[in-house]
């Protein structure tokens, strides 16, 4: 009978382990199971400079069955590249229901000597689960910064002083850079109502430097006042392949954007040719009449030489 208690108490204590055992491994399970994680996010703006203010939204979701409480979510960088700007950097969410998401914003500057590069920032999401289990998890996103890029174009001008029609005419100008990034393909292209389309390619151009445009292009059409549409087009790249461009019209001897192309003067072309003939027919002269002369000592000497033989038979 006692063997029988003692069977029957074993029994029992076997069935409380295995009962406490599957329910602690329940709870282990549950424990694991509990996951917020980051599941978007945009910045307010899509380029953001050194020193700008910019702000975060993002969205964070509770990817499993049971609800999450007590949700502090901190956002930072591991090297201060970018602070909160206002606040700590910290945000306090009471609850996230199961399988739901809970959207945020935050403040954020970007440190005033960032270079051009992309910077790494941390969410950092601590919250409780069931029976107050904690859980921390961290996920990582990252901020573009881009340099201000600046252009201005100087020195230009027209190396010829009277422009005709059907010259060729070289145009000269300075791109300065006057950014604190590269720029980047930098070519120049020249048109207009007077001139015919040309191009050139400056090459890249480094933040304070200067590049040189130097194009020949050909006049086109007489000098017009209402004709201003000659200009010279820069356009560059920056490092994402973005392409910007600046204009500056082209100004020679009249209006803005207007070039003085002059008609041709046929008159001095035929006082040229006249000149050029004259010369020529001078020289023409000269050589004949060295010729003749030349002819007539000859004849001489050969008639003397001639009268002399004569004598010298008698």
């Amino acid at each position: 009978m006692k063997k029988i208690k003692m069977d029957f108490l074993f029994v029992i204590l076997l069935a409380a382990g295995i009962i406490i055992g599957t329910f602690s491994g329940n709870v282990r399970s549950y424990a694991a199971s509990q996951r917020v994680m980051l599941s978007d996010y945009k910045l307010s703006s899509e380029k953001i400079y050194p020193g700008d203010t910019f702000k975060i939204t993002f969205t964070l979701k509770n990817t499993s069955k049971y609800a999450v409480n007590n949700i502090k979510v901190t956002v930072s960088s591991e090297d201060g590249s970018i602070l909160p700007d206002g606040n700590a950097g910290t945000i306090f969410i009471d609850k996230i229901d199961k399988e739901s998401e809970s959207t945020q914003d935050i403040s954020l500057k970007a440190g005033v000597n960032l270079t051009d590069k992309s910077y790494k920032l941390n969410i950092k999401t601590e919250y409780e689960g069931s029976y107050g289990t904690p859980y921390e998890v961290t996920d990582s996103v990252y901020v573009p910064i881009t340099l201000k890029q600046g252009i201005m174009i100087s020195d230009l001008y027209i190396a010829e002083e009277e422009i005709r029609l059907g010259d060729n005419i070289e145009i000269l100008a300075s791109v300065n850079n006057t950014g604190a990034t590269t720029l980047y393909n930098v070519t120049a292209t020249v048109s207009g109502s007077n001139i015919s389309k040309q191009q050139c390619f400056v090459g890249n151009v480094a933040a304070g430097k200067t590049g040189s445009v130097d194009i020949i292009t050909k006049t086109t059409a007489l000098y017009m006042k209402t004709r201003n549409d000659n200009k010279i087009v820069i356009t560059y790249e920056d490092r994402e392949g973005n392409r910007y461009e600046e204009k500056m019209k082209i100004t020679s001897g009249g209006e803005e954007g207007t070039i003085n192309v002059m008609e041709v003067n046929y008159a001095d072309i035929i006082e040229v040719k006249k000149d050029d003939r004259n010369p020529n027919r001078a020289a023409v002269s000269i050589v004949l009449g060295l010729g003749i002369v030349i002819v007539i000592v000859v004849i001489i000497i050969e008639r003397r030489k001639k009268k002399k033989e004569l004598l010298d038979e008698f």
